[in-house]
């Protein structure tokens, strides 16, 4: 029926599908609005599963995603159970369900794609710890409970079974894959039947009954649907014919049916009589096997192989050298080995009513070695080294070149010495033999020949005995469960991680010239020496002497560096203390001043004084960049927070100059970024300042944000664009833009302002942020700016409190003020009188700490403490507060207010026990936020 069935749909699809894949072009990308397909799945671990992160991924997805490529899908996964999903599937709530098997009762209900996704094993597991179930035993399956899946085809398969190989089991209904699973882990049956398709690793798998090929199915006259699925199925097929099984191995590669050794009743009982294995191996094959010398243990890629079957089939193994004089079979009749390994599969033995062999476990290349200045002429006699017991070898040249002559050589390192030493002519070796051997300086002659080059195919070999054919059945078993990758992985940790180890007369007899010319060389140096020894005696005073020197100007150098970080910090510290002032004031008196031109004249004093903190703070960012002490943070953000407030400022400034200002965000996918936000808008707010700053009255400015989705997981690119139709840039200046101080010309500064760090600045908090910035600019026509930041994103939603401090009443709060500066404690008490903030007064760290130590319980609510102060600074006060026996010494908030605005003041302040650290000159609403935030609950929204 299967095969009717292919042929018709096959004859039905055969034009279509060819034109496809002369094409070759898959359709997803025509498609400028995909169709979104519902896919019903179940609960189907390794097939079609929900991961923690929210994606899906399995081997039914993945076919899914190569399907999409030819259609231009989009998907919505529907989880459901069997049932539930095969009737979703009849009233059209789903389009498209996978890994059906083919039955005339679904073929009356639904369509079938033309071409299957794969094969399904029937398959039975019981819990890992059952001793009483074996492999296909139908006499260990009666009496089970067995657990089976509801509307399952399966079902039907176990009943046939069942009647079959004659034993009764009690059916266990199950509604969900999720469902078997928890049944057979809390014992409520003795054993499942599901699919191969899902994978359970942590159960013991006992049965295979039959395999089904599986397919997508679709609701009846899902015709449109159909179509595109069987031209994209035929299309895969045939542009991709590799894809379904290295997709299989991708998903089902670490499946029981291709990693446990699937042994019977009697298997297992053989084994627990027959005890430990006893292996034999070739004690001088490297890199195959030979004897370590050291510890006498047998290394190399047959030693590794068989610890993966000792591994996988829970034995013991005995690994023992053959004798160098004894053969494969003499090492047999000995009853002293159980198995050999490394017997080719074309050896001799293989036909000799004495061994066994195996199914084979590795496989190779045999190929010719010969010296490189000779002229091999295979026509003539030539003469041939093989070691003994490689019957193989000596069988083909007995074979295809009777004139050759044979010599038997201990081991392949002998045969490598005797074409070496011109005894032999070549030698025939594995193709790993050769690359090891090769690297041996005695063999640089030797070279590969193209003549020879065969199949090497190595198994394991046992006595033609009852036992030694049950051990070899068992041993093929196992052999099934070795996949290449893991051969793979042990040749390349044999041969690339353990290479050829040089001796010292390796090295002697490859740098035989060398060390020739060497000495000759060294005793005419040394003679040149003996002429100049005092002229250098003299040259060596002069060079200690200019040695002094450069170390007296390292050590300024130093102390240079030392000195100007130290004079930037005092020069911070000391114009931000007067510019807190200022600007302080300046605002106070500009929200109590009733004249307009009072006004106006304190907005110039803060603005004027806002231009000279932007000039201090672009320096302290440039030392800090340079001296590589620039730190950035890694937090939750909004980027269209950050947009609006740009959007507010520069609305604002282009306004009252006349200029256009447009914004143009698109769609942002994700708004929730994870960086550093001040930064990101330190460098926006540089730019747009600058287009602002350059762009004349009547001119434009334009900014627009966009966000492309990159490959690694939940990572994007921002890209930030600025236009002005402002002055423009010359190419000459183009090539300097980003160099500190670096302006147009005189005339720039002293037109426009600026300090000339800007930029700099900019191109290094980019570089920071490893983004990229690209800039286009024509003299007297404009300039555009494109700024490119990565940024991982997050779909959590903060908790950040979304109320300004300026809704909470502060009212009757007593706070503690630490301030040696006149001007600074006057400006925070009206400051704080403002809000109504009782403020009670030190002059230093010393009388804060001894008014708070004094002061009875709860009296203070907050401390607002300085940092540079005579007698005592504000990092000691804070930790004798912390270390006092006052009761509130751990609890009360400490917020510095410190000129000291570098980051590593901020990281020292909250080491030293204070809660938040306020810079100068004071934000009020930074200071009031932090008030808020330090007190949630002696603070209430008004």
């Amino acid at each position: 029926m299967f095969t009717k069935l292919l042929l018709r749909r096959l004859s039905k699809i055969l034009l279509p599908a060819l034109l496809l894949a002369l094409s070759a072009l898959p359709a997803a990308a025509e498609d400028a609005h995909p169709q979104v397909i519902r896919v019903g799945y179940t609960d189907s671990a390794g097939f079609i599963e929900k991961k923690p992160a929210g994606n899906f991924d399995g081997y039914g997805v993945a076919y899914l995603n190569e399907i999409a490529r030819y259609t231009g899908w989009r998907y919505e996964y529907i989880p459901g159970t069997w049932a539930q999903c095969m009737k979703r599937l009849q009233t059209g709530e789903l389009d498209l369900l996978g890994a059906a098997q083919y039955t005339e009762a679904r073929a009356r209900l639904y369509d079938y794609s033309d071409l299957p996704i794969g094969v399904e094993y029937m398959v039975m597991y019981v819990h890992n710890n059952d001793r009483r179930v074996f492999y296909n035993d139908y006499e260990s399956f009666n009496g089970l409970r067995i657990g089976v899946l509801t509307g399952n085809f399966q079902t039907h398969v176990l009943d046939k079974v069942a009647r079959e190989h004659n034993f009764n089991y009690t059916p266990v209904i199950c509604q969900s894959n999720t469902e078997l699973v928890q049944y057979l882990q809390n014992r409520q049956v003795d054993a499942i039947v599901t699919g191969s398709l899902p994978l359970y690793k942590e159960f013991k798998l006992v049965g295979r009954f039959r395999a089904d090929p599986v397919y997508f199915i679709t609701a009846k006259n899902s015709e449109a649907i159909l179509s595109k699925l069987n031209s994209a199925l035929m299309s895969i097929r045939s542009n991709s014919p590799a894809f379904e099984m290295t997709t299989y191995e991708n998903y089902y590669s670490q499946s029981l049916l291709s990693t446990q050794p699937l042994l019977s009743r009697q298997d297992k009982a053989f084994l627990a009589q027959h005890g430990p294995v006893t292996i034999g191996f070739l004690p001088s094959d490297k890199p195959f096997s030979s004897v370590d010398p050291q510890t006498g243990q047998l290394v190399g890629i047959l030693p590794q192989i068989v610890q993966q079957l000792e591994k996988r089939l829970g034995i013991s193994v005995i690994m023992k050298a053959i004798p160098a004089t004894s053969d494969f079979i003499a090492a047999m009749q000995s009853q002293e080995f159980d198995l050999v390994a490394g017997v080719m599969e074309a050896d001799p033995y293989q036909n000799s009513d004495e061994l066994l062999v195996s199914k084979p476990f590795f496989k190779g290349r045999l190929m010719a070695v010969g010296d490189k200045k000779d002229d091999m002429k295979f026509d003539q006699a030539q003469v041939v080294a093989i070691p003994q017991n490689f019957r193989a070898h000596k069988a083909f040249f007995e074979e295809h070149h009777p004139r050759f002559k044979i010599i038997e050589k201990p081991d392949a390192e002998a045969c490598f010495e005797a074409v070496a030493n011109d005894e032999a002519d070549l030698t025939l070796q594995s193709s790993h033999v050769i690359s090891y051997y090769l690297q041996n300086p005695h063999f640089e002659r030797l070279n590969v020949l193209s003549l020879f080059n065969m199949s090497e195919r190595l198994c394991f070999a046992a006595a033609s005995t009852r036992q030694g054919s049950q051990l070899l059945d068992i041993v093929n078993k196992t052999i099934d469960t070795l996949s290449e990758k893991t051969v793979d992985d042990i040749v390349m940790d044999v041969t690339v991680h353990n290479p050829y180890p040089y001796t010292a007369s390796d090295m002697l007899y490859k740098y035989t010239s060398f060390i020739s010319a060497a000495f000759i060389l060294l005793l005419t140096l040394f003679i040149v020496w003996l002429y100049f020894d005092r002229q250098r005696q003299g040259y060596l005073q002069l060079l200690e002497d200019k040695n002094r020197e450069l170390e007296q100007v390292a050590q300024q150098a130093l102390a240079a560096s030392h000195a100007k970080s130290s004079f930037l910090s005092r020069m911070s510290h000391e114009i931000r203390t007067p510019l807190n002032a200022i600007l302080g004031f300046a605002g106070l008196a500009d929200t109590t001043s009733s004249s307009d031109q009072h006004h106006g004249y304190l907005q110039k004093i803060r603005y004027s004084s806002k231009m000279l903190l932007n000039i201090v703070n672009d320096i302290l960012d440039m030392s800090s960049i340079e001296s590589r002490k620039l730190k950035l943070d890694a937090s939750p953000f909004e980027l269209p927070l950050v947009l609006r407030e740009l959007t507010t400022i520069f609305e604002a400034q282009c306004h009252s100059k006349g200029i256009s200002f447009h914004v143009s965000t698109g769609a942002l996918p994700h708004s929730r970024l994870i960086g550093d936000s001040l930064r990101l808008q330190q460098v926006l707010v540089n730019l747009l300042s600058n287009a602002v700053k350059f762009t004349d009255r009547g001119g434009s400015v334009a900014f627009s944000v966009g966000q492309r989705q990159l490959a690694d997981g939940n990572r994007l690119e921002v890209l930030f664009t600025i236009t002005d139709t402002g002055c423009g840039m010359s190419e000459t200046m183009l090539a300097n833009l980003f160099q500190p101080f670096e302006q147009e010309d005189g005339s720039t500064a002293r037109k426009y302002g600026g300090s000339g760090l800007g930029l700099s600045i900019v191109k290094s908090l980019v570089d920071l942020m490893q983004g990229r910035i690209n800039v286009t600019s024509t003299k007297n026509q404009g300039s555009t700016f494109q700024i490119t930041i990565p940024f991982t994103y997050t779909d959590s939603v903060g908790t950040a409190d979304s109320q300004g401090s300026a809704q909470h009443d502060l009212s009757g709060l007593r706070v503690l003020i630490a301030e040696d500066n006149q001007l600074n404690l006057e400006l925070c008490v009206e400051l704080l009188h403002s809000r109504g903030i009782v403020c009670d007064c030190a002059v230093n760290g010393e009388e804060a700490v001894a008014m708070f130590t004094a002061s009875a319980p709860d009296t203070y609510d907050l401390i607002l403490m300085d940092i540079q102060m005579p007698v005592m600074d504000g990092f000691t006060a804070t930790r004798k507060i912390r270390q006092s026996s006052h009761p509130q010494a751990a609890a009360i908030p400490i917020i510095a207010l410190s000129a000291d605005a570098f980051a590593a003041d901020v990281n020292r302040a909250l080491a030293s026990g204070m809660n938040a650290h306020v810079g100068k000159p004071i934000v009020f609403d930074d200071l009031f936020a932090a008030i808020v935030k330090a007190l949630p609950g002696r603070t209430q929204q008004s």
